[in-house]
């Protein structure tokens, strides 16, 4: 089981695609609160797993420069497309091309880190992040959130999950109407825990709760995080 393909490709056709291209354009709560915090007009962003380009966009009216990247080449031609006064490149976010201390911010939102397959290669990434950010540069991302399931669609995915995956991963499967999706799920304590020991500091931490299920059970689905680097 390929993951990182299986990932990539629920995000680069049908639905999810068109999602992307037309519906999903606004920033998230938490980005709209973190986003003008951190980044000013001097700062030149690294904008990984952009996607469409939904948070390089945005991120362009608020920095001096903005570069967007992600792994699928079809994403990265529907943001060229929309955003053509943007730079946008295809690249893994576990083998950074640029050279050390290049940028004031990375940004990698929408849980983009969660995707990333196995926990080596998201450890990698974070690695290269601290490696590309200048002296008390920030690093804003989020990812999910591990929470118990109780609805039924939860429940499926976890029995699934343990089925294919075995009992002790901390990736989760999910089976959506859309496709499939395989995401890594730590605690937020397990997430600063793991930063600060790759030299990061955290200056804040911002949950975002989402409905889920039938009757509308809103776990914090997932953490929106800053981390300076040391």
């Amino acid at each position: 089981m390929d993951v990182n393909k299986i990932n990539a490709r629920y995000f680069s056709k049908g639905a999810q695609l068109e999602l992307y291209k037309h519906h999903y354009l606004d920033l998230l709560p938490p980005e709209k609160v973190l986003f003008p915090r951190y980044i000013s007009g001097a700062d030149k962003v690294l904008d990984l797993g952009c996607g469409a380009g939904r948070t390089t966009a945005r991120i362009g009216e608020l920095a001096g420069e903005v570069i967007g990247t992600d792994i699928s080449e079809v994403m990265v031609e529907t943001a060229q497309d929309k955003n053509p006064g943007l730079e946008f490149r295809v690249m893994d976010a576990a083998r950074i091309v640029y050279p050390d201390a290049q940028f004031d911010v990375v940004v990698f939102s929408y849980n983009g880190p969660s995707y990333l397959y196995p926990e080596e290669k998201r450890q990698s990434s974070m690695r290269e992040v601290h490696r590309v950010l200048k002296n008390n540069g920030k690093f804003i991302f989020s990812s999910f959130t591990r929470y118990p399931p109780y609805t039924l669609s939860s429940l499926v995915n976890l029995v699934v999950t343990r089925l294919l995956m075995g009992l002790r991963t901390r990736y989760k499967i999910h089976v959506t109407r859309h496709g499939v999706t395989v995401n890594f799920e730590p605690s937020p304590e397990e997430e600063v825990q793991l930063l600060e020991a790759m030299g990061f500091v955290l200056d804040e931490m911002m949950p975002m709760a989402e409905k889920v299920g039938f009757f509308g059970y809103t776990p914090d689905i997932s953490t929106y995080y800053v981390f300076s680097k040391r």
